[in-house]
Protein backbone atom coordinates (compact mmCIF):
# COMPACT_ATOMS: atom_id res chain seq x y z
CA UNK A 1 0.00 0.00 0.00
CA UNK A 2 1.39 3.40 -1.01
CA UNK A 3 1.01 6.38 1.31
CA UNK A 4 -1.52 8.84 -0.11
CA UNK A 5 -2.94 6.57 -2.80
CA UNK A 6 -6.72 6.32 -3.04
CA UNK A 7 -7.06 2.66 -4.05
CA UNK A 8 -8.30 1.50 -0.64
CA UNK A 9 -10.75 4.42 -0.46
CA UNK A 10 -12.10 3.44 -3.86
CA UNK A 11 -12.55 -0.15 -2.70
CA UNK A 12 -14.37 1.07 0.40
CA UNK A 13 -16.72 3.23 -1.67
CA UNK A 14 -17.54 0.32 -3.96
CA UNK A 15 -18.19 -1.97 -0.99
CA UNK A 16 -20.45 0.63 0.64
CA UNK A 17 -22.39 1.21 -2.60
CA UNK A 18 -22.94 -2.53 -2.94
CA UNK A 19 -24.19 -2.80 0.64
CA UNK A 20 -26.44 0.22 0.13
CA UNK A 21 -27.97 -1.26 -3.03
CA UNK A 22 -28.90 -4.43 -1.12
CA UNK A 23 -30.31 -2.56 1.90
CA UNK A 24 -27.61 -3.86 4.25
CA UNK A 25 -26.93 -0.48 5.88
CA UNK A 26 -28.84 1.59 8.42
CA UNK A 27 -29.07 5.30 9.10
CA UNK A 28 -26.13 5.35 11.52
CA UNK A 29 -23.87 3.41 9.20
CA UNK A 30 -24.86 5.63 6.28
CA UNK A 31 -23.97 8.74 8.26
CA UNK A 32 -20.67 7.23 9.38
CA UNK A 33 -19.65 6.35 5.82
CA UNK A 34 -20.64 9.75 4.46
CA UNK A 35 -18.61 11.43 7.20
CA UNK A 36 -15.65 9.19 6.41
CA UNK A 37 -15.78 10.07 2.71
CA UNK A 38 -16.03 13.78 3.56
CA UNK A 39 -13.02 13.53 5.87
CA UNK A 40 -11.03 11.76 3.15
CA UNK A 41 -11.77 14.66 0.80
CA UNK A 42 -10.76 17.17 3.49
CA UNK A 43 -7.48 15.35 4.11
CA UNK A 44 -6.63 15.37 0.40
CA UNK A 45 -7.52 19.07 0.15
CA UNK A 46 -5.82 20.41 3.26
CA UNK A 47 -2.62 18.33 3.35
CA UNK A 48 0.16 17.24 0.99
CA UNK A 49 -0.60 13.54 1.45
CA UNK A 50 -1.12 13.13 -2.31
CA UNK A 51 1.48 15.58 -3.52
CA UNK A 52 3.90 14.36 -6.18
CA UNK A 53 4.34 10.92 -7.68
CA UNK A 54 5.81 7.99 -5.78
CA UNK A 55 6.20 5.47 -8.61
CA UNK A 56 8.76 5.49 -11.40
CA UNK A 57 6.05 5.45 -14.07
CA UNK A 58 4.14 8.40 -12.62
CA UNK A 59 7.31 10.41 -12.00
CA UNK A 60 8.13 9.97 -15.69
CA UNK A 61 4.67 11.27 -16.59
CA UNK A 62 5.11 14.27 -14.28
CA UNK A 63 8.46 15.13 -15.88
CA UNK A 64 6.97 14.77 -19.36
CA UNK A 65 4.14 17.15 -18.50
CA UNK A 66 6.63 19.73 -17.22
CA UNK A 67 8.66 19.55 -20.42
CA UNK A 68 5.79 19.45 -22.92
CA UNK A 69 3.02 21.17 -20.91
CA UNK A 70 0.57 18.60 -22.29
CA UNK A 71 1.00 15.01 -23.41
CA UNK A 72 -1.85 15.09 -25.90
CA UNK A 73 -0.60 14.08 -29.31
CA UNK A 74 2.95 13.33 -28.15
CA UNK A 75 4.64 10.35 -29.79
CA UNK A 76 6.22 7.70 -27.58
CA UNK A 77 8.79 5.04 -28.43
CA UNK A 78 9.47 2.07 -26.15
CA UNK A 79 12.82 0.34 -26.71
CA UNK A 80 12.80 -2.96 -24.83
CA UNK A 81 9.60 -4.55 -23.58
CA UNK A 82 10.20 -4.84 -19.84
CA UNK A 83 7.61 -4.53 -17.09
CA UNK A 84 8.62 -1.03 -15.94
CA UNK A 85 8.75 0.32 -19.49
CA UNK A 86 5.26 -1.10 -20.08
CA UNK A 87 3.91 0.60 -16.92
CA UNK A 88 5.55 3.88 -17.92
CA UNK A 89 4.10 3.69 -21.41
CA UNK A 90 0.64 2.94 -20.01
CA UNK A 91 0.92 5.91 -17.65
CA UNK A 92 1.87 8.23 -20.52
CA UNK A 93 -0.97 6.95 -22.69
CA UNK A 94 -3.44 7.39 -19.84
CA UNK A 95 -2.52 11.09 -19.74
CA UNK A 96 -3.14 11.63 -23.43
CA UNK A 97 0.04 10.59 -25.24
CA UNK A 98 -0.68 9.70 -28.86
CA UNK A 99 1.09 7.29 -31.20
CA UNK A 100 3.18 4.53 -29.64
CA UNK A 101 6.01 2.52 -31.21
CA UNK A 102 7.52 -0.55 -29.56
CA UNK A 103 10.89 -2.02 -30.49
CA UNK A 104 12.46 -5.10 -28.95
CA UNK A 105 15.25 -7.53 -29.84
CA UNK A 106 12.61 -10.25 -29.91
CA UNK A 107 10.20 -8.90 -32.49
CA UNK A 108 7.31 -11.11 -31.36
CA UNK A 109 7.53 -9.56 -27.90
CA UNK A 110 7.37 -6.10 -29.46
CA UNK A 111 4.30 -7.13 -31.45
CA UNK A 112 2.62 -8.50 -28.31
CA UNK A 113 3.26 -5.38 -26.23
CA UNK A 114 2.30 -3.04 -29.06
CA UNK A 115 -0.96 -4.95 -29.39
CA UNK A 116 -1.70 -4.59 -25.68
CA UNK A 117 -1.00 -0.85 -25.75
CA UNK A 118 -2.62 -0.05 -29.07
CA UNK A 119 0.71 0.79 -30.70
CA UNK A 120 2.85 -0.45 -33.55
CA UNK A 121 5.90 -2.73 -33.44
CA UNK A 122 9.10 -1.83 -35.29
CA UNK A 123 12.26 -3.83 -35.89
CA UNK A 124 14.96 -3.38 -33.25
CA UNK A 125 17.53 -2.73 -35.97
CA UNK A 126 15.41 -0.09 -37.69
CA UNK A 127 13.93 1.92 -34.83
CA UNK A 128 16.16 4.93 -35.62
CA UNK A 129 14.38 5.27 -38.97
CA UNK A 130 11.14 5.88 -37.10
CA UNK A 131 12.65 8.48 -34.77
CA UNK A 132 11.74 11.79 -36.41
CA UNK A 133 8.22 12.25 -34.92
CA UNK A 134 9.15 10.85 -31.49
CA UNK A 135 8.89 13.10 -28.41
CA UNK A 136 9.46 10.61 -25.57
CA UNK A 137 11.69 7.53 -25.49
CA UNK A 138 11.48 4.84 -22.81
CA UNK A 139 14.49 2.54 -23.00
CA UNK A 140 14.82 -0.66 -20.99
CA UNK A 141 16.88 -3.30 -22.76
CA UNK A 142 19.44 -5.81 -21.54
CA UNK A 143 22.04 -4.58 -24.04
CA UNK A 144 25.66 -4.65 -22.79
CA UNK A 145 26.43 -1.33 -24.55
CA UNK A 146 24.61 1.95 -25.10
CA UNK A 147 21.60 1.67 -27.38
CA UNK A 148 21.69 5.42 -27.90
CA UNK A 149 24.74 7.68 -27.60
CA UNK A 150 25.56 11.27 -28.45
CA UNK A 151 27.05 10.44 -31.84
CA UNK A 152 23.93 8.53 -32.88
CA UNK A 153 21.46 11.00 -31.41
CA UNK A 154 22.95 14.24 -32.82
CA UNK A 155 21.84 13.64 -36.45
CA UNK A 156 18.48 12.33 -35.23
CA UNK A 157 17.92 15.57 -33.34
CA UNK A 158 18.86 17.57 -36.41
CA UNK A 159 16.28 15.65 -38.46
CA UNK A 160 13.73 16.48 -35.76
CA UNK A 161 14.68 20.18 -35.99
CA UNK A 162 15.83 20.02 -32.36
CA UNK A 163 12.34 19.70 -30.91
CA UNK A 164 12.40 18.84 -27.17
CA UNK A 165 13.12 15.18 -26.53
CA UNK A 166 12.59 13.35 -23.23
CA UNK A 167 14.69 10.22 -22.73
CA UNK A 168 13.73 7.87 -19.89
CA UNK A 169 16.46 5.32 -19.31
CA UNK A 170 15.27 2.65 -16.90
CA UNK A 171 17.80 0.02 -17.93
CA UNK A 172 20.56 -1.40 -15.72
CA UNK A 173 23.23 -1.07 -17.02
CA UNK A 174 22.34 2.17 -18.79
CA UNK A 175 20.94 2.16 -22.31
CA UNK A 176 21.61 5.83 -23.03
CA UNK A 177 24.96 7.61 -22.84
CA UNK A 178 24.90 10.47 -20.29
CA UNK A 179 26.71 12.68 -22.83
CA UNK A 180 23.44 13.13 -24.75
CA UNK A 181 22.47 15.64 -22.05
CA UNK A 182 24.85 18.10 -23.69
CA UNK A 183 22.71 18.19 -26.83
CA UNK A 184 20.24 21.04 -27.10
CA UNK A 185 16.66 20.31 -26.01
CA UNK A 186 17.51 16.79 -24.83
CA UNK A 187 16.32 15.81 -21.33
CA UNK A 188 17.68 12.53 -19.97
CA UNK A 189 16.53 10.85 -16.75
CA UNK A 190 17.73 7.44 -15.63
CA UNK A 191 16.21 5.01 -13.14
CA UNK A 192 18.21 6.48 -10.24
CA UNK A 193 16.90 9.99 -11.02
CA UNK A 194 13.31 8.77 -11.13
CA UNK A 195 13.61 6.75 -7.92
CA UNK A 196 15.22 9.68 -6.09
CA UNK A 197 12.34 11.98 -7.08
CA UNK A 198 9.81 9.33 -6.04
CA UNK A 199 11.53 8.88 -2.65
CA UNK A 200 11.52 12.65 -2.02
CA UNK A 201 7.78 12.77 -2.66
CA UNK A 202 7.20 9.69 -0.50
CA UNK A 203 9.03 11.35 2.42
CA UNK A 204 6.90 14.47 1.95
CA UNK A 205 3.77 12.32 2.16
CA UNK A 206 5.02 10.46 5.22
CA UNK A 207 5.70 13.78 6.96
CA UNK A 208 2.01 14.64 6.43
CA UNK A 209 0.67 11.53 8.17
CA UNK A 210 0.48 13.19 11.61
CA UNK A 211 -1.58 16.10 10.20
CA UNK A 212 -3.94 13.66 8.49
CA UNK A 213 -4.37 11.61 11.65
CA UNK A 214 -5.17 14.79 13.60
CA UNK A 215 -7.95 15.73 11.18
CA UNK A 216 -9.36 12.19 11.23
CA UNK A 217 -9.23 11.98 15.04
CA UNK A 218 -11.09 15.28 15.48
CA UNK A 219 -13.81 14.33 12.98
CA UNK A 220 -14.16 10.84 14.48
CA UNK A 221 -14.81 12.29 17.94
CA UNK A 222 -17.41 14.69 16.52
CA UNK A 223 -19.10 11.93 14.54
CA UNK A 224 -19.27 9.50 17.45
CA UNK A 225 -20.73 12.21 19.65
CA UNK A 226 -23.38 12.99 17.04
CA UNK A 227 -24.30 9.32 16.65
CA UNK A 228 -24.36 8.49 20.36
CA UNK A 229 -26.77 10.58 22.50
CA UNK A 230 -25.08 9.49 25.75
CA UNK A 231 -21.66 10.44 24.43
CA UNK A 232 -23.08 13.73 23.09
CA UNK A 233 -24.57 14.59 26.49
CA UNK A 234 -21.34 13.68 28.27
CA UNK A 235 -19.40 16.16 26.14
CA UNK A 236 -21.66 19.09 27.12
CA UNK A 237 -20.41 21.32 29.95
CA UNK A 238 -22.18 20.91 33.27
CA UNK A 239 -24.65 23.67 34.20
CA UNK A 240 -23.47 26.08 36.92
CA UNK A 241 -24.46 25.09 40.46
Amino acid sequence: MVVGETEVLGQLKRAYDLALQHNHTGSRLNKAFQKAFNVAKQVRTETNIQRGSVSVANVAVELAEKIFSTLHGRHVMVIGAGDTSEKTARALLSRGAGALLVSNRTYDRAVALAGQLGGRAVSFHNWAREFEPIDIVISSTAAPDYVLDRVKLAPLMKARQNRPLLLIDIAVPRDIEPEVNFLENVYLYNIDDLQAIAQDYLKLRQDEIARCEGIIREKAIQTMAALDPLRRNSTRPSPPQ
